[in-house]
């Protein structure tokens, strides 16, 4: 047979060894439950089965379907990485940085994944949106937290929301400086949707309102607007702590509500506007930290439950919202 037929043996041997490859790929798959180790044995089973017989079809789609389990698997323990660590510390830039890299790597795996895209491209943008934020670079802030909370609006445990309701009332400021009003109070206006959203967001509410209300004042709607700051100190209670206080606040707001009741509605939006723009030293001011690595102004703002102008103002750090580990920051908080 072997003179008739040279490659006898080798085809043989070949076949022997195909069909070996097939049957141990067979009984691992025939496991219970087979883990991502196995699955690779496997894979190369069938690997080394189609070295030797290329074109054979069963042994084709047996690979091509073990090899989207493996890829399944290796996206689900990536991606399940990346939510324990967001779970764990959920507004930590440093949790954020990780769970990127986890699905980077499950997109290493399969590129086109749909969520783990839209899961990856969300902790892109909040990361850099964050970073932006320290640099004062509003539109980008909003332009992508637009987008994280348009497709999922609680993420990192609602810090997203309150970064861009912090980007709003920062360019509403601004456009206040440049003159701009109508635009400062579109702003305002959107800041105070956003504050609706967060739970425990009383200030939040409360300096949008008055935000809003400087808008309208510098917009000559005196009136409107000093109703808008009555009503939003009332319902914070903020204006009885005022009174309590007995100290330069009171003063103001005597003076401002003085002004009101004789129907001077321009000088008594002046007035106001002056006391809420000090209101920060109302605040109770005892809670005091230290700024640690990985930390920023919004998760911080949102974490004690106040605003990041708030901090900014109490620590007379002038606009500047870039933390300095381990230096102190006050945090001003309603009483």
């Amino acid at each position: 047979m072997r003179l008739m037929d040279p490659t006898f043996q080798t085809s043989h041997v070949e076949d022997y060894l195909f069909q070996s490859y097939i049957r141990a790929a067979q009984a691992l798959l025939a496991a219970p439950v087979a883990s991502l180790e196995t699955l690779k044995k496997i894979d190369d089973y069938f690997s080394k089965a189609l070295a030797l017989r290329p074109l054979d079809r069963e042994a084709l789609a047996a690979r091509t379907q073990v090899r989207l389990v493996i890829e399944d698997s290796m996206i689900g323990d990536y991606v399940s990485q990346a939510q324990a660590v967001l779970a764990s510390d959920p507004d930590s830039m440093e949790a954020q940085q990780t769970a990127e890299q986890y699905l980077g790597m499950a997109l290493s795996v399969r590129p086109n994944d749909p969520y783990v895209l839209i899961q990856f491209q969300l902790a892109q943008d909040f990361v850099q949106a964050v970073s932006d934020f320290a640099s004062s670079k509003w539109e980008a802030v909003i332009e992508q937290l637009e987008n994280v909370i348009s497709q999922q609006a609680g993420y990192a445990n609602g810090t997203a929301l309150q970064t861009l309701y912090d980007a709003y009332i920062a360019r509403g400021s601004d456009y206040i400086a440049a003159g701009e009003y109508s635009l400062a109070l579109e702003d305002f206006q959107r800041s105070a949707v956003l504050a609706q959203q967060l739970t425990e967001a009383e200030q939040l509410s409360f300096e949008a309102q008055t935000m809003i209300a400087e808008a309208q004042g510098l917009l000559n709607h005196y009136q409107e607007a000093v109703l808008i700051y009555q009503d939003a100190l009332n319902t914070i209670g903020l204006r009885d702590r005022i009174v309590v206080l007995q100290n330069s606040l009171t003063s103001t707001l005597e003076y401002a509500e003085y002004l009101t009741n004789a129907g001077n509605y321009q000088n008594a939006f002046y007035a106001y506007r002056n006391l809420v723009r000090n209101r920060v030293s109302a605040y109770d001011q005892t809670t005091v930290i230290t700024v640690k690595s990985g930390d920023y102004l919004t998760m911080l703002a949102h974490r004690y439950n106040t605003t990041a102008s708030a901090i900014l103002s109490a620590n007379q750090m002038n606009n500047q919202p870039r933390l300095t580990p381990n230096t102190q920051l006050i945090i001003p908080t309603l009483p």
